[in-house]
């Protein structure tokens, strides 16, 4: 069953010159679907990062499991049953990381229980990603309100910027959670 979307929302980021390798112009698109559901997408447009056409775009999500400000919990999935994360840390997303019979790889609850299960990847090329697990709060400011440059875009392995964040790996328990998502959008002329 198609869910309708109700309402798409697409922020676009260029530069003012090109083409020059590490010019860019990418979009971030959020679509809400009447029941409840989202998705996030990025696209990247351009020749992106190095010379092998590979775009790392870097992305926030500060949901809460059961409203904003609330206490939430992080789980992935272990291919039984959900490990909760007790600290701050990173992961690497890609064909092998487990899923639920839904596709589901990890899932935010708040308190209540009631929360969003996240699965990345599904129905993608399968461009590996990064995903981190940071606290926000009062003292833990996690890019909430000055997201400068995160670091190096050309970057190999998990230091992709959001790893500052996650350093040193403070417990995760009863915080308000931030997802950081970076994907690594491989440039090819395939239509779609």
């Amino acid at each position: 069953m198609v869910r309708p979307l109700v309402l798409p929302w697409c922020k676009i980021f260029a530069a003012r010159i090109g083409p020059f390798l590490s010019n860019y112009r990418y979009e971030q698109r959020y679509e809400f679907y009447a029941d409840g559901r989202f998705r996030v997408l990025a696209v990247n447009h351009g020749r992106g990062c190095g010379d092998d056409g590979t775009y790392r775009p870097v992305l926030r999500l500060d949901v809460a499991g059961s409203g904003a400000g609330t206490v939430d919990t992080f789980a992935a999935w272990d291919g039984q049953n959900w490990q909760p994360w007790s600290a701050k840390g990173w992961q690497l997303i890609d064909e092998a990381t487990p899923v639920t019979s839904v596709g589901a790889q990890f899932q935010l609850t708040g308190a209540n229980g009631r929360g969003f299960s996240i699965q990345p990847i599904r129905s993608q090329r399968g461009d590996p990603a990064y995903l981190y697990l940071a606290r926000t709060s009062a003292s833990h400011d996690e890019g909430k309100t000055d997201l400068p440059s995160l670091g190096s875009c050309c970057n190999t392995d998990y230091q992709q910027g959001p790893e500052q964040f996650i350093s040193p790996p403070e417990p995760t328990a009863g915080q308000d959670l931030v997802l950081w998502f970076v994907p690594e959008l491989q440039n090819d002329v395939t239509p779609g």
